[in-house]
């Protein structure tokens, strides 16, 4: 049913090539995306799943429903992080002017909603993936824009990466909610966003 919800979008919409691109990146994906994750840095896939877990405890406390993974949100997020550290950038929207929505739309993921939290963090040496996510989601539970993302009500859905390099942390948070039915396709997406905003944390550390 997502499929051809995914497919009657596209193709009313005049979007033919791009849901081919997404149907043949999909296909593509799908095979090689068991061997990308056996790969990954045990610390940051660790750290990615305590900010899950964070995350959600954080909902729950609020009175609201958990949010699930998605490949897809993961992807976009990922794309970012390595997008900031490749730059030397921390924005929402980088210089090359690809925003939130775009990414999101890249990875393939159909959203009513997207939201974005982002953080960096150095000297991150000799913390552990519970530590350093608790930094994290704490310095996001202390900046009012991020936190009205942790706990907005028009999310079902999160994608989480994390990045590090030599000396620093790069933490990206992707949420969102699919189109689910024919009504919400024809409805504008909803993109919400934040401006730069600060925070302190036991480390030194920038959120956005």
């Amino acid at each position: 049913m997502g499929f051809l919800l995914f497919a009657m979008f596209f193709l009313t919409s005049g979007h033919i090539l791009t849901f081919f691109y997404c149907l043949v990146r999909n296909l593509l994906l799908r095979s090689f995306y068991s061997v990308r994750h056996s790969k990954k840095d045990p610390f940051v896939a660790q750290t990615e799943a305590a900010i899950f877990d964070l995350t959600n405890d954080h909902r729950v406390k609020h009175g609201l429903p958990l949010v699930t993974r998605h490949s897809k949100l993961d992807a976009s997020s990922l794309y970012h992080a390595k997008r900031m550290i490749a730059t030397g950038e921390f924005e929402h929207t980088l210089s090359d002017g690809v925003d939130l929505g775009q990414r999101v739309q890249a990875a393939c993921y159909i959203f009513q909603t997207v939201r974005e939290n982002l953080a960096w963090h150095d000297d991150y040496i000799g913390a552990t993936p519970n530590s350093l996510a608790r930094d994290i989601v704490n310095g996001w539970i202390n900046s009012p824009g991020h936190q009205a993302n942790l706990v907005a009500d028009d999310v079902t859905q999160i994608g989480i990466s994390v990045r590090r390099t030599f000396s620093r942390v790069y933490a990206v948070q992707n949420f969102g909610k699919p189109m689910v039915s024919i009504p919400a396709l024809l409805r504008p997406a909803k993109r919400t966003s934040f401006a730069k905003q600060t925070s302190s944390s036991k480390r030194p550390g920038r959120f956005v």
